[in-house]
C-alpha cells in the first residue's frame, strides 16, 4: 500500500486493450517525476487486460487495480476518482502513452495555471502520425476559463474530442 499521499493520481480505465496496455502502463511507470499513484480500472474486460493490470500491481506498490463489471468508461473514471488520493488527477486512455517527462512538465506549469490543455499526436499502425493542437490558452480567471473552454469546443478543426468521453 502507498505509504504517503501521492501528488498525482493517474487514472486509466481499461477495457479489452491487452495489445496496448503494457505500453501505456510502462509510459506511466518510467516518468521522471515519481510521486504518483496509478489507478487501473478493469471495466469487465474479456481479454487478458485485467491480468496484465494485476501483474503490474504485483511489481509496483504505487499501482491499485479495481475490477468491476462493464459499465463504460465514465463509470470506471468515477470509481477511480472516488478512490484517488492525489492532489492532482491525470486521465490517460489505456491505448495511449505519454512522454517520460509529462508529469514533471505538468507540475511545473501548474504553478502558473489552474487548467492545462494538451496537444494530441495520433500514431497510426502504418507509422504515420497526425498532430492536433488545442492552441495557446492562458487562463487567469473564471471569465478566461469560460472563454477558453468555448474556444476549445468550437475551434477543434477536424477532430471532435468530446465524442471520446
Amino acid at each position: 500500500m502507498i505509504m504517503q499521499t501521492p501528488k498525482i493520481s493517474v487514472i486509466i480505465p481499461v477495457y479489452n486493450v491487452e495489445s496496448y496496455l503494457s505500453k501505456c502502463i510502462d509510459s506511466i511507470l518510467c516518468q521522471t517525476y515519481t510521486d504518483f499513484e496509478l489507478l487501473l480500472i478493469d471495466d469487465g474486460s474479456s481479454d487478458a487486460s485485467g491480468k496484465i493490470c494485476d501483474m503490474y500491481k504485483e511489481n509496483d506498490n504505487r499501482i491499485r487495480v479495481f475490477h468491476k463489471k462493464n459499465e463504460g468508461v465514465s463509470k470506471a473514471r468515477n470509481l477511480a476518482l472516488n478512490n484517488a488520493l492525489g492532489e492532482f488527477v491525470i486521465f490517460v486512455d489505456s491505448d495511449d502513452w505519454i512522454e517520460p517527462n509529462t508529469f514533471e512538465l505538468v507540475l511545473n506549469q501548474l504553478e502558473n495555471f489552474d487548467i492545462l490543455f494538451f496537444d494530441i499526436i495520433w500514431h497510426y499502425e502504418d507509422n504515420s502520425f497526425r498532430t492536433n493542437s488545442a492552441g495557446n490558452f492562458f487562463v487567469t480567471n473564471r471569465e478566461n476559463v469560460e472563454q477558453s473552454i468555448f474556444r476549445l469546443i468550437h475551434n477543434l478543426t477536424d477532430v471532435n474530442l468530446f465524442g471520446f468521453t
